[in-house]
């Protein structure tokens, strides 16, 4: 996750070791064209190096215009895999844009997505999945108690740790192709910039691609 705040610049140096070309793509607005991170670059010739072959480095720099949650992903679709197989291996994360003035909280990202290709969870939370879903869960359960399920948090399962009373500000994107939707009980539910403020009066919260 990277985070800035509005007036500020989110300088991001970015290593390419693998050994197909990768790239850092934003779904910020107003940037210039160099740092698109995008076949487009390579097309025009213009910031053909934001496009990072193997062994290589490219700087983006970014001007935080607005306050937000947003999103980088790569861009390539090297290797012959799709851009949203390079996703779908764990190639994203998020960028949080906050106001100078913004109230302290504890801050979480939550991404929804569909699983690795060929992998036995077809649906992630921060590309985690369950192999074999709830009902695996319960059969660890069977065999070893709490303690089996405990195991399995932010290894198969995303947790986040709070204390009581603590103020908890939840950042969720479908990073995926398909609708998701975020669920969960016994909180207040208050967006803070969708809807400037207002609680959203509903346990479920439904995400487009």
């Amino acid at each position: 996750t990277l985070k800035g705040k509005v007036g500020e610049i989110l300088r991001v140096k970015v290593i390419n070791k693998h050994n197909i070309t990768h790239s850092l793509h934003t779904h910020l607005s107003g940037y210039k064209f160099e740092m698109d991170g995008s076949q487009a670059n390579i097309i025009a010739g213009k910031g053909v190096g934001s496009m990072i072959p193997p062994n290589r480095e490219y700087v983006y720099e970014f001007q935080l215009r607005t306050a937000g949650i947003f999103y980088f992903h790569c861009h390539s679709a090297d290797g012959g895999r799709s851009i949203s197989q390079h996703i779908r291996m764990g190639l994203y994360g998020a960028i949080i844009v906050d106001e100078p003035d913004i109230s302290p909280a504890k801050d979480f990202v939550l991404f929804y997505g569909e699983g690795q290709p060929g992998s036995p969870a077809p649906f992630v939370i921060n590309n985690r999945g369950i192999p074999g879903g709830e009902m695996a869960l319960m059969e660890a359960f069977e065999k070893g108690g709490f303690d089996a399920v405990a195991a399995q948090l932010n290894i198969t399962v995303t947790a986040f740790k709070v204390k009581k009373d603590d103020v908890v500000r939840l950042h969720i994107i479908n990073i995926g192709d398909l609708y998701h939707s975020h669920h969960h009980h016994g909180f207040e539910h208050r967006s803070i910039r969708t809807l400037r403020g207002d609680s959203w009066a509903a346990s479920v919260l439904p995400l487009m691609p």
